[in-house]
């Protein structure tokens, strides 16, 4: 156990985990100004190449990611790709059949935009999108671990801005009034 906002944890087949804000985007600024703080020898990068893990009832569960491919391909990966969400959907543990078949209604099938004027929390828009469960099993820990914050009270448009732009362009495309995309 480290105090403060970080604990260490380590399962019973040797995996070891950290709680708490423990992460940040690695955008050139924050490198820069841990270089002239003289602490740049001490940042842990992530391998880009596996995907997030998230602990649910004493079991690490890989997330769904891509490998970086930007575009149509990075669209690829993310879906058919080793890490993607059709090998999470199918073969993953993380969420029940019916948390599985409302993530893929909502995100298949479509979903009804937000109210006009209404801006979304984090769990607002994953909920209406996704479901519940996996706003629970997936976003929650996740979200609170990157931004140490709560995704209840966390602004959608503010903190996830280039996912809440792509859903208001998607909704402006004439056959796509149910968000099908």
């Amino acid at each position: 156990y480290i105090g403060g906002n970080v604990k260490s944890h380590r399962t019973e087949d040797g995996f070891l985990w950290e709680e708490g804000p423990n992460s940040f985007a690695a955008q050139p600024s924050i490198v820069r100004i841990s270089h002239e703080l003289g602490i740049d020898d001490q940042l842990v990068f992530a391998d880009e190449s596996l995907p997030p893990w998230v602990n649910h009832n004493g079991k690490l569960h890989p997330l769904p990611k891509g490998q970086g491919g930007k575009g149509p391909k990075g669209q690829l990966e993310l879906v058919f790709g080793p890490n993607g969400v059709l090998k999470f959907a199918l073969a993953g543990e993380l969420l029940s059949w019916p948390g599985k078949i409302r993530a893929g209604v909502g995100a298949l099938l479509g979903h009804f935009p937000v109210a006009e004027g209404k801006e979304e929390t984090i769990r607002e828009w994953v909920t209406r999108i996704l479901g519940e469960e996996v706003f629970l099993r997936c976003i929650d820990p996740f979200v609170s671990g990157v931004y140490a914050g709560n995704p209840e009270t966390l602004s959608m448009s503010a903190a996830l801005s280039k996912i809440n732009r792509i859903e208001t362009y998607a909704y402006g495309i004439d056959w796509n009034k149910f968000g099908a995309i």
